[in-house]
């Protein structure tokens, strides 16, 4: 059903009820909103601005004014009052008078016309034809809706009552147009302006309607099966012509050539309250709405109004050397790059003078070689480490060879790491490659320990651990292998102790969280092997007096001490990070260090909003009122309102009626207060009011659709002028649809698209049956034809409806698909007899549907022009080609003999055939012959499905139907999901009914109602209105 209030509802099912009727019809431009509101900086004591866009430039009499023009000789009228504004032009006058010289003073008259943004293409202002008077000096600014000034034009000297410029281009999204007059033609009169900007919508209500005959359907009565079903709304409107308004020989109406075909039209029915009033509408959506008014305990956010919490969220992160330098660390630095780290030992070294060579120290090494090799170890100052000068070693031969020193004062049953940097200045070595052998001092025997190290171009760490046993002194030898140059420096032997350091953090004050909802510690870090980090917190609620504890800590878990409803509010927390290795030349490193704790919420909180004032309503026709929420479990919202100031309060259903708002209230001294409570039992989460609106009407309307004229008919003997129009469905019919290329694997949903755009339409006017998405045709394609036709071709292949809605969308909506609202109507809404004829004709138990698989031929000729196409010297001639068989893909249009001069500039190939451009650059004309050659696709290996009913077949005899023969159904599958879901709904004869009724304008075709105790969905409305309502509706019985 379409969205009314509750007593909407109430109204149209009352015993005695006033339906009433709305008409708006633009008379200019059809596609286009024609809603203008103009405004002035003056006026005269008579003057109607309004005229200035109604499209007359001609005033049928000079007007009478006392600016010393008027003659009493009879050539002059007074001017005309209101109500004879529909048969008199009269214009906006203005108060100011213009100077000896015709000019007028600042502030100078000004017209603006206000409307929704289109296009302008031409600018017009006209003066006052009967006095012959017009202004010479003006100045037309038009404008954004952002106010962004978008074109000016300004004009000294005129002297044409009817000026008129057309843009060179249009201007685009124009909202504002501005007439600024400095100067008039004649001295001491005022601006007359009769039009400036042309735009004619009229709007009209009951006493102005005669009659509305409205017929809506979803399926073409055309007795047979529903499938492929298009239909075009039709309405019937008569409208009181007393005025001569609608005469076409009224030259003075405003009317006057715009009764014309497809004039747009829009009609709605619903409830309208006696004397003047206001629809009163307000939303609250954003976070400056939700601030409005008297928060307590909650809070307007972006995502809405929550409830406060009971202090700041608290999160400390460190990841910077600043960030690791606070506090007190004991063996850690931090470092430049914002990590925390162990200080690894540098004074445990055994033999120090060897860790950087000299001149000196070469001689504590000694050479040896065997297998006739030989070996030379120098002092080398030029191939260096970080600056640090090596010892070069180099051999000949084939055996092994290196140096070896001799080395004492180590620690018997200790652990050693011997570590040095090496540049064996070749790559791809193979044996040997530089190995590192320690030995006792004794007989190289005892503790022994080796290192292979592959040789690569460059300085690279070798290391190697070993356990001195019962040796306190060793042989440290280097080999080479078969490696003929290496070079090593900075060697250490170190004892390998574990060793630890730690950061204690400043006390961190965390008593701004209130209560805990919950807390995380988590970090990053570098962890190599034989190396651990451990994170502990000591917690104080005291602050600081006294202390938990230290408690090692999970990372990515909760605070130890800190979970939902702990009191912070005079917390205080420390954290410490404790880094070990068991490797003294490596350390652990800690990236970065956070510290979140959340804050809970309050358990209750509420919003009153500023008073809404409802004196502008004055008679009420109902209310409304409505929210969205994301009301997680353990969490609630109440809305409630008040109309005494908040003495008391009523609380309120979403969706329903304001309490104590009804039918023909009278507002004039009420107003309106509401109360947002939000409350939670979980005070880790909250409730969230999204959103709420509230509508107070003094006129409720349901829209029976938007329409475009057909016929207009006015007759003399009679006081009434009959429209007929239909939705825009009949548009479409007169579209044509041409732009069809043959495409592969489709969607009907995306075929059904393109259709719609290529008709004009964007995508906030159609809506598509996303199950469209799910049938894919393997060669869609369409002839030249129209953009309904398309739609229908569309609709049969998918097994679904076409129509135009209440809004004007077009629906595209799969057969079997309903609305979920029900409404029942019991017997004292409808008029005896009830009709419930069997359908005997939409019957079938057998049902079968072909498919037209389509699959390539060989390239071969589908086109050749029947006679010479003669193209004219220097120029070009445009051809539209259509292929002898059809659909074509891979066409390419050529010119037979190739002629010189001549020249195929463009081509657009489409399943039906193609426009070719040939141009030809000789001086005489020539005569060609165009050939396209293409791939023709043919039906090929047609396949047949049948569904049937055996049952109904046996009570009912054979039923049979063949569903149309369709381009788009390819394949078996399509098939049968068409067959069997058709049979379903069809092979049985169904009770359906017809009624008539008081009907409901809400009620919308797919709605469901239900009729002594059945449900059928609505297929067809007939709505009569003509001073009061009736309507015949036809359902479909809910199987």
């Amino acid at each position: 059903m379409y969205a009314v209030t509750q007593d909407f509802l109430n109204q149209m099912k009352a015993n005695k009820r006033q339906v009433s009727a709305k008409c708006q019809i633009d008379y200019t431009n059809p596609f286009m909103d024609q809603s203008i509101n103009i405004t002035t900086s003056e006026n005269a004591n008579v003057s109607y601005p309004s005229q200035a866009a109604d499209s007359i430039v001609s005033v049928p009499h000079k007007w009478a004014s006392l600016d010393g023009s008027w003659a009493l000789n009879g050539s002059y009228y007074l001017a005309p009052t209101q109500d004879l504004l529909s048969q008199y032009q009269f214009g906006w006058w203005g108060s100011q008078m213009s100077g000896a010289d015709g000019s007028f003073v600042s502030p100078y008259p000004t017209l603006t016309v206000t409307h929704f943004a289109r296009p302008i293409h031409t600018l017009t202002v006209v003066g006052d034809s009967a006095r012959g008077e017009y202004p010479t000096d003006f100045t037309i600014d038009l404008y954004a809706s952002d106010g962004t000034k978008l074109y000016t034009k300004s004009v000294t000297g005129n002297n044409q009552v009817n000026w008129s410029y057309a843009l060179p281009s249009p201007v685009l999204d124009v909202t504002k147009q501005v007439l600024t007059i400095t100067k008039w033609n004649i001295p001491n009169r005022q601006v007359k302006i009769t039009e400036f900007f042309t735009s004619i919508q009229e709007t009209y209500y009951n006493d102005d309607i005669v009659k509305i005959d409205l017929l809506e359907e979803r399926e073409a009565s055309q007795g047979s099966l529903p499938v492929g079903n298009i239909s075009a709304n039709e309405v019937t409107l008569t409208l009181v012509n007393k005025d001569k308004k609608f005469n076409v020989d009224n030259t003075q109406s405003p009317l006057n050539n715009l009764l014309k075909p497809n004039r747009k039209i829009k009609l709605w029915l619903g409830f309208k309250s006696d004397g003047e009033g206001n629809n009163i509408a307000e939303t609250e959506a954003t976070q400056a709405d939700f601030t409005t008014g008297t928060l307590t305990n909650v809070v307007s956010t972006t995502s809405g109004l929550q409830l406060a919490k009971t202090g700041a969220d608290y999160s400390k992160t460190e990841t910077t050397q600043a960030d690791f330098q606070a506090g007190t660390l004991t063996n850690v630095v931090a470092t430049s790059a914002g990590d925390l780290e162990l200080i690894l030992p540098d004074n445990n070294i055994i033999s120090p003078r060897n860790s950087i060579f000299s001149n000196a120290n070469i001689g504590d090494w000694t050479t040896f070689f065997y297998y006739g090799s030989s070996v030379s170890a120098v002092y080398d100052n030029i191939d260096t480490w970080n600056g640090y000068p090596s010892v070069k070693i180099t051999k000949s031969g084939n055996g092994d060879s290196g140096i070896t020193l001799y080395i004492t004062g180590l620690t018997a049953n200790t652990d050693y790491i011997a570590y040095m940097m090496v540049n064996i200045p070749i790559s791809g070595t193979t044996d040997g490659n530089g190995i590192i052998f320690i030995v006792n001092g004794a007989n190289n025997a005892g503790i022994a320990a080796t290192h292979l190290y592959t040789a690569t171009n460059g300085w690279k760490l070798v290391k190697l651990n070993f356990n001195s046993g019962t040796e306190t002194s060793i042989n440290f030898r280097i080999t080479t292998g078969d490696i003929p140059t290496v070079y090593v420096t900075n060697i250490h032997l170190v004892a390998n102790q574990s060793i630890s350091g730690s950061r204690l953090s400043p006390v961190y004050d965390i008593s701004s969280v209130g209560t805990a909802a919950n807390s995380t510690i988590s970090w990053n870090a570098t962890m190599p092997a034989n190396t651990s980090l451990t994170v502990e917190t000591n917690l104080s609620l005291d602050g600081g007096a006294t202390w938990q504890g230290w408690q090692v800590c999970t990372n990515g878990g909760a605070i130890p001490g800190i979970t939902k409803g702990t009191n912070l509010s005079n917390a205080r927390l420390q954290v410490r990070e404790t880094l070990s290795t068991a490797d003294t030349t490596i350390t652990p490193a800690l990236n970065d260090l956070t510290v979140s704790i959340t804050s809970a919420y309050s358990t209750m909180g509420n919003r009153v909003s500023n008073i809404i004032d409802l004196s502008p309503v004055n008679i009420t026709t109902g209310s409304s009122i409505s929210w969205n929420a994301n009301i997680p479990i353990d969490t609630n919202i109440m809305i409630e309102t008040s109309l005494d100031g908040g003495t008391t309060w009523q609380q309120c259903i979403n969706g329903g009626k304001i309490p104590q708002i009804s039918y023909g209230d009278n507002l004039a001294d009420k107003s309106l207060m509401i109360r947002e409570t939000l409350t939670t039992t979980d005070i880790t989460v909250t409730p969230t009011l999204q959103s709420l609106t509230v509508q107070v009407n003094h006129e409720e309307w349901v829209p029976l659709g938007t329409f475009w004229s057909l016929d207009w008919d006015s007759p003399d003997d009679v006081l009434e002028a009959t429209i007929t129009a239909r939705d825009r469905l009949e548009l479409l019919r007169k579209g044509t649809y041409q732009s069809s290329t043959v495409q592969t694997n489709v969607s009907l949903y995306t075929l059904a698209q393109q259709v719609l755009q290529d008709a004009g339409l964007d995508s906030t006017e159609y809506n598509i049956d996303t199950a469209l998405q799910s049938i894919v045709v393997p060669y869609a394609w369409f002839n030249s034809t129209t953009h309904r036709e398309a739609l229908r071709i569309i609709a049969e292949a998918a097994l679904a409806v076409v129509y135009a809605d209440r809004d004007g969308i077009i629906q595209i909506k799969s057969f079997n698909s309903v609305g979920t609202d029900i409404l029942e109507i019991t017997d004292d809404d409808y008029f005896l007899p009830l009709r419930n004829p069997s359908q005997q004709s939409q019957v079938s138990n057998k049902i079968i549907v072909n498919t037209n698989p389509l699959a390539p031929q060989a390239t071969q000729e589908v086109y050749r022009s029947n006679s010479p196409i003669t193209v004219p010297a220097n120029g070009s001639t445009t051809i539209t080609a259509f292929y002898n068989q059809t659909p074509v893909i891979n066409a390419t249009a050529s010119i037979d003999g190739s002629p010189s001069g001549i020249s195929i500039v463009s081509a657009t190939y489409y399943g039906w055939g193609a426009t070719v451009k040939i141009q030809n650059t000789n001086s005489t004309s020539t005569s060609v012959t165009l050939v396209i050659n293409g791939q023709p696709l043919t039906v090929q290996n047609k396949e047949q499905y049948i569904a049937q009913d055996d049952t109904s077949i046996t009570e009912n005899g054979e039923l049979r139907y063949e569903y149309p023969d369709n381009p788009l159904i390819q394949t078996l599958s399509q098939a049968q999901q068409i067959a069997e879901t058709l049979l379903a709904s069809v092979k049985d004869a169904r009770r359906d009914i017809q009624m008539d009724w008081r009907g409901n304008p809400a009620l919308l075709l797919g709605d469901k109602v239900t009729v002594k105790g059945n449900d059928y969905y609505v297929i067809r409305q007939e709505i009569s209105w003509q001073g009061y309502l009736e309507a015949n509706l036809t359902g479909r019985k809910v199987e």
